[in-house]
C-alpha cells in the first residue's frame, strides 16, 4: 500500500484567493514550493542492498512527482514552469509487528513566467 500525500501551500492559497478570471501570472516571476511525502510498506529484509532498493523507488515517486508538477502548475496559472530546485530524502522504519515501512520526503520550487502570446502546451 503507498499512501501518497501533496502539499503545494502557495499554489493553493493563490487559487483560492484570486478570481477565475485573474488566475494566470503577469509580470515577474511567481515562485511556488511544492512539498511531497511518500510512505510505503516495504518487504522485511534485513539485506542493506534490498533495503536501499526501496528507498531508491520511494525516492523514484518523488522525482516523478516533481517531475509532472510543471505540466498542472502551467496549466493552472496559465504559465510557463521551470523547475529550480528539488531536494529528496528517505529512510526506513521498522515498524515491529507491522513490518518496515519506507518514507520518502522531497520538496520542489518552480518559477512560473507568463506565457509568451501563442505557447499554451505546458513546457
Amino acid at each position: 500500500m503507498t499512501i501518497f500525500s501533496k502539499t503545494s501551500l502557495l499554489a493553493l492559497a493563490l487559487v483560492l484567493s484570486t478570481p477565475v478570471s485573474a488566475q494566470s501570472v503577469t509580470g515577474a516571476p511567481l515562485r511556488v514550493q511544492v512539498q511531497i511525502s511518500v510512505q510505503r510498506n516495504t518487504a522485511s529484509s534485513d539485506n542493506p542492498d534490498e533495503q536501499d532498493k526501496s528507498m531508491d523507488a520511494a525516492r523514484r515517486m518523488i522525482y516523478e512527482s516533481v517531475k509532472s508538477e510543471c505540466a498542472i502548475l502551467a496549466s493552472v496559472f496559465d504559465a510557463d514552469c521551470r523547475l529550480t530546485n528539488v531536494n529528496a530524502g528517505s529512510s526506513i522504519m521498522d515498524r515491529g509487528n507491522m513490518g518496515p515501512m519506507v518514507n520518502a520526503n522531497g520538496n520542489a520550487s518552480y518559477d512560473l513566467t507568463p506565457r509568451r502570446a501563442g505557447t499554451h502546451d505546458g513546457k
